[in-house]
C-alpha cells in the first residue's frame, strides 16, 4: 500500500496536478507517525501508511489554505467527511485541493500501544 500511495503522490508532484502533498511520515520513535508535507520527489520516500496513521489530517489543509498553490492530502473514509464539511462551509477551495483516499482497516490506539509496551 505504502508503494502506491508513493507512487500516486509522485506522479501528481511530477505531473503539476499538486504542489505538496500532506501524508504520514514515521515519527522519531517506532510507534508513532506523524503528519508531514511533502514537496519534493526525494521526500516521497518518507511517506507511509499503517494502522499508527491516525491523525485526521484534514485539519493541516486548513493550515496550507494561505499557501500558495495546489495541495493533496491523504485521506480515509471517516476523514474525508471532514474535507467534505470544509468544502460545504467554503473554508477550502475545491480546486486547490486534491483528494488521495485510503481504506481504513482500523487504527491503533498509540496510548494503549505504550501502556502494552511499557514506553
Amino acid at each position: 500500500m505504502e508503494d502506491k500511495l508513493r507512487d500516486i503522490v509522485r506522479k501528481l508532484l511530477d505531473e503539476g496536478e499538486i504542489d505538496y502533498f500532506i501524508g504520514h511520515c514515521q515519527g522519531s520513535e517506532s510507534h508513532r507517525v506523524v503528519p508531514c508535507f511533502v514537496s519534493r520527489e526525494d521526500e516521497v520516500r518518507e511517506l507511509v501508511w499503517g494502522p499508527l496513521c491516525v491523525q485526521n489530517l484534514s485539519k493541516y489543509v486548513l493550515q496550507a489554505r494561505d499557501l500558495e498553490g495546489r495541495v493533496g492530502v491523504l485521506v480515509k473514509g471517516c476523514d474525508a467527511r471532514a474535507i467534505v464539511e470544509l468544502l460545504k462551509q467554503h473554508q477550502i477551495e475545491r480546486d486547490r485541493v486534491v483528494v488521495v483516499g485510503v481504506p481504513c482497516q482500523g487504527q491503533v490506539d498509540a496510548r494503549k500501544l505504550e501502556k502494552v509496551l511499557g514506553v
